[in-house]
């Protein structure tokens, strides 16, 4: 149900919890979650890069695929 006096001059604005981008939903086994998360704040934390090995906005290299035979 929409809000009828709600606009978006009167809603508080969205404030993301990480700074360093677009979040993805992952799946990791319940034992190691709270780990994980503190070490995904911890990297969060951590100016971005390029040079950086523990984070940066480039993907990652990739292996050119080998010639398709026909």
């Amino acid at each position: 149900m929409t809000n009828p006096k709600g606009n978006e001059a009167s809603l508080a604005k969205f404030k993301p919890q990480w700074r360093n981008g677009i979040t993805k939903t992952i799946r990791v086994p319940v034992i190691l979650a709270d780990k994980i998360l503190e070490y995904a704040r911890e990297l969060d934390e951590l100016p971005i890069e390029p040079n950086n090995p523990k984070i940066s906005n480039t993907p990652p290299e990739t292996k050119p695929l080998p010639a398709r035979c026909e």
